[in-house]
């Protein structure tokens, strides 16, 4: 299964194309974590741990270093939060929520296969870790959105218990949640965290990298991408974030009317505990 060719205004194309000029990194709200090149399966998963091709660098939720020049410009990397929703067979309508069982499941690469009364749903997930998250016959509630012929996206999987407990979420769109469900994605919340790696804009390089910051109650973390981190107690989660970017689209001179303001890519795995 491959991504989809097309996204909201080319943006995953453009990705690609243009390249950003990165000056030393202001602070980000938030904890930054610790970032190493170890993969995420090797890394110590304790809150606030962040494995991406980053530099180590690390601060405390009072005063968090900045985001190291290194780690402001490197590339986007869309597997860190990839995921594909496919329907079987299709329908024309853009959103849809039902109770489902798991009919299949495939953990390398990564493939989960809803039955949902009759309505098969196949979520491509690159290397999410799915077990012992998810077993063939398990129950869930499922709840997708989209927008512009599902170019943009956010979903969810949930057990279908009293907690309604978070299991699988993604979004893949210009905002973090979609319009009017700020609460989509509970007990996380997702902000776009403005200011990790400010540049000079240019009609060449108008797309500056930021940082996306996932709060519940009272803890938060921020998580600067192409990275993710282990983070969350009691319940404690993988956050993805492949693509987080403002888009400087109204430059004087430039051409740039079909941008968006932001991009996302991110994703939300349950990681139980030992």
């Amino acid at each position: 299964m491959s991504i989809d060719p097309v996204l909201a205004r080319n943006w995953f194309a453009v990705l690609i194309l243009l390249s950003t000029a990165v000056p030393a990194c202001a602070p980000p709200r938030g904890d930054l974590g610790v970032y190493t090149d170890s993969d995420p399966a090797d890394s110590t998963e304790s809150a606030g741990t962040t494995t991406s091709g980053a530099p180590t660098s690390s601060g405390g939720q009072d005063g968090p270093e900045p985001a190291s020049e290194a780690a402001c410009a490197e590339r986007t990397d869309l597997s860190a939060a990839w995921h594909n929703v496919v329907f079987d067979p299709d329908f024309a309508a853009d959103d849809f929520a039902a109770a489902c069982a798991v009919a299949d499941l495939q953990l390398d690469p990564a493939h989960l296969s809803l039955d949902c009364a009759g309505q098969g749903v196949r979520i491509a997930l690159g290397d999410a870790r799915l077990s012992p998250v998810f077993a063939v016959g398990d129950e869930v509630a499922f709840d997708y959105r989209s927008l512009g012929n599902r170019y943009e996206t956010w979903f969810t999987l949930r057990r279908p218990d009293s907690e309604a407990t978070l299991l699988l979420a993604g979004v893949r769109a210009v905002t973090l949640a979609p319009a009017g469900a700020p609460d989509f994605f509970a007990p996380w919340t997702m902000t776009a965290g403005a200011g990790a790696c400010p540049i000079t804009p240019t009609c060449e390089s108008p797309r500056e990298k930021m940082a996306v910051e996932f709060s519940q109650a009272d803890d938060a973390i921020t998580v600067l991408p192409p990275s993710r981190a282990i983070f969350g107690a009691p319940a404690r989660y993988e956050l993805n974030v492949g693509t987080a970017l403002l888009n400087h689209r109204d430059l004087p001179g430039c051409d740039l009317a079909d941008f968006s303001q932001h991009n996302f890519a991110a994703r939300i795995v349950l990681t139980p505990g030992p």
